[in-house]
């Protein structure tokens, strides 16, 4: 399903570059303006009448749809099932049988995206310090591992995003690929925090936006977070710490789409913050600040059921539990989705059928564990985590299997270290979360808790040698069916909607109902899990249901309606042609590898004919996967590994005839091209043969014959690759004759970089200019200095020699057809070592 779903996105990116021309485009934004896309602070037309708005619970989605509302003009109440604000995001207090009282957070524990929080509050012309201070937490949070590993405690810097980034420079070894792992994770989470999360994705049309287009052109988005991880981290501890955050959006580190490595940046560089008051505080600043606006807050005012118009299409009226009914033009359904949907919504008014509800995956659930003790405990920080058992055994649990971990790994929130007023006297108050599949609502059983308790308890005394239980004075546990019973939790999730790849965007439970003034907000709708999310989303959806209670006023005329009918048809046309395409997403994938990596390739090619400029955009996605495997992180044995890997999957789909996507998402593009240009194995085996050359990292050429040798499979065969794209009727005589001369100008354009790389090669341990050449110049064998004494006559050898290949390249290019590519001269080089 996930691998349906990265075919749809990346099938609809490149469809709607085709089918979506300037007019299009208008239309899509005057349509999305009327369903209310609207940004942070854009205002709504004025001048309308005021509505009265129900707003359905207190949480943080709710709360934030009511301060819109009211900013809008309208009159809101709000209706909050329980007895107090924030959901699951409240604070409790409680007294233990010693006489000691603690102060607990039940829901959110971490405080991240301080901006968003900051840009909410400014919304209205408040600040966030008007209402509570934030605290930076340094260290971030601690890991603790098995020692067995070698790595022991492990504490994550927060003092500064600078802090944090020289600390993952250094555990990494490489701090180029984690300068630019990060680089694009803040390109992905600036324009995904500010643009894209501010959609209500109820349209295909919001897809419409060249923003998003370019950004799955330049970045890695559609494929494994992990695998993406990877390509920049060599060091599993660090590896680790950038995965964990994207489990509780919900999906595995494995299943997740690399889109999410926004989290590894806005987690990590950003800071992670604790609101005096505790992560109860800011909502109960929301609930201040919506009163201040005029909003009408109601506890313990559940709403139980609707009453609608004579049209049966509009809700006229909220009835609560106390069987007191509240006559309304509007409604925000901020409690649970599946709840208000399938419980309050007759059939017909009902977007989704339990069969999809079903079907849905979900974030993961949790036991958590509310823990008091009358001594302070050593070796916790504000968070830790204990993933002193194999993290990815228990993702493999609750992931995959939906079974419970046998030895599960869990994270603690110790708030009495940054905040000692939790607690009374000596003590220590402590927040146990143990993440757990939403499979298994139901089962969480008092037996079941009371043995994970004892894991629980077992695993810290083990890991902080003091006598946790001994100090032990209160307890309480919360699990799935705490979560149904307080908040009708689907499922008993705690977190909401899974973001994966199948689940993300449009494809999530849309924010509209097919009630003309009833929308919903929270968890289970876009952007998905999260304190912030759940901001941006109660914000997005009084939006929509502001414009949307003035639509039926404002009609589109037929012709529009008509134009945008023809358009979808055609856009839905295409995209059933190419979505469940692995093949075309595949070439999809290649085209972006192409774009980011070789620009000047990229303009050239887009001079070819259709299909020759997708079969060189899948050899170069050949060339480019390679080339990483080889260049990338980790020792000569992993870097040989990766590549044997990859060369053995690249093998098995030559001889089936088809790619395989699962294996690599270029193989199908790639094989597919192979064949149709009919290209000899050799060619491959001459190419990988080279590769693996450069996987041992220490390549030193001893005479131009070595060099020849290497730039065989790495340059010449290139060459070869390239003409049977450029020349058609491999059989004829000026084919045969071309060949050597495409060869010559691989070979050229390998020797230019070569010549520009002399100083990075040197770092990497390799040599490619002849040892024999160098020492005719006196430079005994190696190149360290360009004020080495011979050293510039050694670059006048050089570049005679690759001038008689460029010559020979010439001559080739005459013998093109007409209708050929623009062929451009290499620009100069550029070389470390010579100064001008």
């Amino acid at each position: 399903m996930a691998r349906r779903a990265s075919r749809l996105v990346a099938a609809i990116v490149v469809v709607l570059v085709v089918v979506a021309p300037a007019c299009c485009r208008q239309a899509a934004a005057d349509v999305a303006d009327a369903q209310g896309a609207r940004g942070p602070g854009q205002e709504s037309d004025g001048g309308r009448a005021k509505k009265r708005i129900a707003v359905l619970g207190a949480g943080y989605a709710g709360l934030s749809a009511a301060c819109e509302l009211s900013r809008l003009g309208h009159e809101v109440v709000v209706l909050e099932k329980n007895d107090y604000v924030g959901g699951r995001a409240h604070q409790f207090e409680v007294e233990a049988d010693n006489g000691q009282t603690f102060k607990f957070d039940a829901g959110p524990s971490w405080y991240w995206m301080p901006e968003v929080f900051d840009r909410f509050f400014a919304r209205y012309g408040r600040t966030v310090q008007e209402f509570y201070q934030l605290e930076r937490l340094d260290p971030a949070y601690r890991i603790i591992r098995n020692d067995h590993n070698g790595e022991g405690t492990v504490d994550v810097p927060g003092a500064s995003s600078e802090a944090f980034m020289s600390w993952a420079r250094q555990m990494n070894g490489d701090a180029r690929l984690v300068d630019r792992l990060m680089d694009e994770a803040k390109a992905k989470y600036e324009e995904g925090v500010f643009k894209w999360i501010w959609h209500p994705m109820v349209s295909w049309w919001e897809m419409i936006d060249l923003n998003l287009v370019r950004a799955a052109l330049q970045y890695d988005m559609f494929n494994s977070f992990v695998a993406h991880l990877q390509k920049y981290i060599s060091s599993d501890t660090l590896l680790m710490i950038l995965k964990w955050p994207v489990i509780f959006l919900g999906a595995s580190p494995n299943g997740a789409p690399a889109l999410y490595s926004m989290m590894t940046y806005g987690g990590h560089a950003l800071g992670t913050f604790y609101p005096t008051g505790g992560l109860a505080r800011p909502v109960v600043a929301i609930a201040e600040l919506a009163k201040d606006l005029g909003v009408d807050i109601q506890l313990d005012a559940e709403v139980t059921s609707f009453r609608f118009d004579e049209t049966g299409r509009g809700v006229q009226a909220v009835c609560t539990r106390n069987d007191r009914c509240e006559a309304v033009d509007g409604v925000v359904a901020a409690a649970d989705y599946h709840h208000v949907e399938q419980t309050l919504l007759p059939p017909d008014l009902r977007r989704y059928e339990q069969g999809f509800w079903d079907a849905q995956v979900m974030s993961p659930s949790c036991v958590l564990f509310y823990l008091g003790f009358d001594h302070r405990i050593q070796g916790l920080t504000h968070h830790t985590f204990f993933f002193d058992r194999d993290l990815d055994a228990h993702l493999h649990a609750a992931f995959d299997t939906h079974t419970w971990a046998e030895e599960p790994v869990f994270y603690v929130a110790a708030t009495s270290k940054t905040d000692p007023s939790v607690v009374s006297g000596q003590g220590e108050a402590l927040f146990v979360l143990v993440p757990i599949s939403y499979q298994l609502n139901g089962t969480d059983n008092a037996a079941r808790r009371e043995h994970i308790l004892h894991t629980v308890l077992t695993r810290m005394e083990e890991n902080l040698k003091q006598p946790l239980r001994e100090w032990l004075v209160y307890q309480k546990s919360y699990g799935t069916t705490d979560f149904e019973r307080d908040f009708h939790s689907f499922r008993g999730n705690a977190f909401g909607h899974a973001n994966t790849l199948s689940q993300s965007l449009v494809l999530k439970p849309s924010m509209d109902s097919l009630l003309n003034n009833l929308v919903f907000a929270g968890h289970l709708t876009n952007p998905g899990p999260g304190v912030p999310p759940s901001i941006v989303s109660g914000t997005v959806s009084a939006n929509l249901l502001h414009d949307k209670l003035q639509v039926t006023a404002n009609h589109h005329s037929l012709g529009f309606a008509l134009l945008g009918a023809l358009l979808g048809a055609i856009f839905l046309g295409i995209l059933a042609l190419t979505v469940f395409s692995t093949r075309f997403v595949s070439y999809v994938e290649c085209i972006r590898l192409l774009y980011v990596h070789g620009r000047t390739y990229f303009a050239a090619a887009t001079l070819m004919k259709p299909m020759a400029f997708l079969d060189t955009a899948a050899m170069y996605g050949l060339f480019r996967v390679a080339d990483d495997y080889v260049d990338n992180v980790g020792d000569a044995g992993e870097r040989q590994r990766n590549l044997d890997a990859f060369m053995a999957d690249f093998w098995r789909c030559w001889e089936s005839g088809r790619g395989d996507y699962a294996r690599h998402p270029t193989l199908p593009a790639i094989i597919e091209s192979a064949h149709r240009r009919a290209y000899p194995r050799e060619l491959f085996e001459r190419f990988f043969r080279s590769m693996r050359m450069d996987a041992k990292r220490k390549v030193v050429c001893l005479t131009m014959d070595d060099t020849m040798e290497y730039m065989e499979g790495s340059a010449a065969v290139i060459g070869e690759f390239m003409l049977p794209i450029l020349m058609p009727g491999r059989d004829s005589l000026a084919f045969k004759q071309a060949i050597p001369h495409a060869r010559d100008l691989g070979l050229a354009f390998q020797i230019t970089n070569m010549l520009r790389d002399i100083g990075e090669d040197n770092r990497l341990g390799r040599q490619y200019i002849p040892v024999d050449a160098c020492k005719r110049h006196g430079l005994n064998g190696k190149l360290t200095s360009h004020e080495q004494p011979g050293f510039r006559e050694l670059m006048e050898e050089m570049f005679a020699f690759t001038d008689n290949l460029y010559a020979s390249a010439d001559l080739g290019i005459d013998m093109l057809p007409e209708q050929r590519i623009t062929t451009f001269s290499p620009p100069d080089v550029e070389f470390p070592f010579v100064k001008s």
